[in-house]
């Protein structure tokens, strides 16, 4: 019996949590006026919610999942730390580090479910190991270290060392990870600080940085969380990016945390590191979608563990479990279980992009604000174990701030937004490209449209730029999009393949790619290049058919046809930004990467949908005649 069919057999793997513990506060009211003796809001009718924050939270959600949990923290015995026990217990087994002070606790006053101020006391850090605590290492099944830079990491190197984590959430401020760590999840803005690296927030430095710390940290694998990008995956070579199509605007405290918890306790249970990543993104956005941290109501007292949250914000209602969700979610969007990942990525941080120089994360204890938060959206689906389900919608609505509700076609306010005017798609009569292989030029559907003032709107997800629609300019090749989407700054998104017969995985891989930029061009293989990859019979649909079909998807805006067997010819005159494959592994070959450091572009890798590609489904179209003629019921 493999280690997974045991696993799913006996029910979740332990998981021992090496961090710092925090206790997290939430005083939230509701304010309608200013206080007469200064310009600040009055909070009336306030409720007060406790709940484990830092290493406790994941620990707390961990348990949750319904596996048998481990704390190791630092923790004395004054009356933080007495009611922080409680909130965990039984549920979580706490070892206890010495401490140097009282235990850090943060509070948040919010009104109308927004954070107005925090309030910070407590200075504890954990002083030493124990041998109770090396020793639950040492036997531990899986290990989740959660470091919010209070020591209870650094007190423990030594034999964390000696058995690696499953996965480390490290700190600016903490310690670095130990080598041979199978999975480092720093966020976008944390991982730039530990690399050194550039300003950029392109994904070639993003991958540069990433696979830079995989080496300076010896790590296994290091994924970087990218805001509403997603998440990108590092082994230290081919980038794997799991995109974020849409995002949701909740509060998204926690959101760190659970990821965390997530990709260690799938790790535990044997899934493959892309497989957890996956699911830690799709369990994020479900904890976003029902409140995330904010959601979480504990009683201290030991005869109610946990009580109900307060009434939700306009909008949210109450899905029975003590979490809030949009009033307009989806039966998917539930904490714990998996969803349409459908938000703004990986990894919510706040502001400044790092946790608070007092050494905690800002939010009470976790990540807050608008950096680089984590996929939340309320559309029910599907983000399972190295699979991805897409959505109806096209690339959402986006704000200023990166959000996007969900809408379908995109339309972002401010620069750099989408208008799409809902026009059929429309090619110009007397195309010059009787392949098909020009532009695909449409009213609003190609990379943006103009609006009343003459500003160049992009629809995708890249840095705002776009083209003029059809009633703007006249037909042009590909090479003269990608050019035009250049020099409006935009970014310009490639993929290529043979696409004979068109199925879910190439639009789900062609919509997460256009996501990526401002303009889509699809390279395709020739009738004679896909003969010589594919051998004699393929391709199934002549080169005009397979165009006019890729022409046809709101999410492609050009398509270019090459004879050779490989596009670099053609992608040396497009000279994209990105260039995107389909793989189920970062170790996937990328002949072409080498390429696009010429010009500065990077190429990434896409999970695949599971079990779809053109190969198996002639296959299984020949079987199906072979079978109806040995029948009798074809002649």
């Amino acid at each position: 019996m493999s280690d997974r069919t045991d696993r799913a057999a006996h029910g979740p793997a332990p998981l021992v949590v090496v961090g710092d513990a925090l206790l997290d506060r939430d005083l939230a009211g509701t304010a309608e006026r200013l206080a007469p003796d200064a310009p600040v809001p009055v909070i009336a009718d306030c409720v007060e919610r406790l709940r484990p924050g830092g290493a406790a939270l994941a620990a707390h959600l961990a348990a949750l999942d319904g596996r048998p949990v481990t704390l190791i923290t630092g923790l004395g015995d004054d009356p933080a730390a007495r009611l922080l026990r409680r909130l965990l217990e039984p549920q979580v087994r706490v070892i206890a580090l010495p401490v140097t002070g009282p235990l850090p606790e943060k509070t948040r006053l919010l009104a109308q479910h927004l954070p107005v101020a925090r309030v910070d006391r407590g200075d504890g850090r954990a002083a030493a190991a124990t041998d109770e605590a090396a020793a639950a290492i040492r036997s531990a099944h899986a290990v989740l270290v959660s470091d919010y830079g209070r020591g209870a990491a650094e007190a423990l190197r030594d034999v964390l060392a000696e058995r690696p984590p499953e996965v480390w959430d490290p700190h600016p401020r903490g310690a670095v990870p130990v080598p041979g760590t199978r999975l480092v999840t720093p966020a976008e803005k944390e991982a730039r600080l530990f690399a050194e690296g550039g300003r950029g927030d392109d994904l070639r430095t993003v991958s540069r940085g990433a696979a830079a710390l995989v080496r300076a940290w010896r790590a296994a694998a290091v994924v970087v969380t990218l805001g509403a990008r997603g998440a990108l995956l590092s082994y230290g070579d081919n980038p794997l990016l799991f995109p974020a199509p849409t995002a949701h605007p909740g509060d998204p405290c926690g959101a760190g945390d659970r990821f965390a918890a997530t990709a260690a306790g799938r790790l535990a249970d044997g899934a493959l590191v892309e497989e957890a990543v996956a699911d830690a993104v799709a369990s994020a956005t479900a904890f976003v979608a029902a409140g995330a941290a904010g959601a979480i109501g504990l009683d201290p007292s030991p005869d109610t563990p946990e009580r109900p949250a307060p009434e939700p914000a306009p909008g949210h209602a109450h899905d029975g479990t003590g979490s809030r969700l949009p009033a307009d979610a989806g039966p998917g969007a539930r904490a714990g279980r998996r969803i349409h990942q459908a938000g703004a990525g990986a990894g919510g941080q706040d502001g400044a992009g790092v946790r608070d120089g007092a050494g905690a994360r800002g939010g009470a204890g976790a990540r807050d604000g608008a950096g680089a938060g984590f996929p939340a959206g309320a559309e029910p689906g599907v983000r399972a174990a190295g699979r991805i389900r897409t959505v109806d919608g096209e690339a959402g609505v986006r704000d200023r701030a990166g959000t996007r509700d969900g809408a379908g076609a995109g339309v972002r306010d401010g620069a750099g937004a989408s208008v799409r005017d809902g026009a059929e798609p429309g090619v110009p009569a007397g195309d010059p490209n009787p392949a098909g292989a020009g532009a695909d030029v449409r009213d609003g559907t190609a990379a943006g449209v103009r609006d009343g003032a003459g500003e160049l709107l992009g629809r995708g997800g890249g840095r705002g730029a776009g083209v003029p629609a059809a009633g703007h300019r006249e037909a042009e090749d590909p090479c003269a999009l990608a050019e035009r989407v250049r020099a409006a700054g935009g970014t310009v998104v490639a993929a290529g393949g043979c696409f004979d017969l068109l199925h879910a995985g190439h639009v789900g891989l062609l919509e997460e790619a256009r996501r990526l930029g401002d303009c889509l061009v699809v390279c395709v293989n020739s009738d004679s290049s896909v003969r010589r990859r594919k051998g004699d019979g393929r391709p199934v649909n002549p080169l005009a058919d397979r165009v006019r079909v890729l022409k046809a998807l709101a999410c492609v805006d050009a398509v270019a046809v090459f004879d050779e067997d490989t596009p670099e010819q053609l992608l040396a005159r497009l000279r994209p930004d990105v260039w995107v494959k389909g793989g189920d592994y970062a170790g996937a070959d990328l002949p072409e990467a080498a390429l696009l450091e010429e010009w500065g572009g990077q190429a990434v890798l896409l999970p695949y949908l599971d079990g779809r590609s053109s190969t198996r489904l002639a296959a299984r179209a020949a079987a199906a005649v072979a079978a109806a003629r040995e029948g009798g019921r074809l002649r």
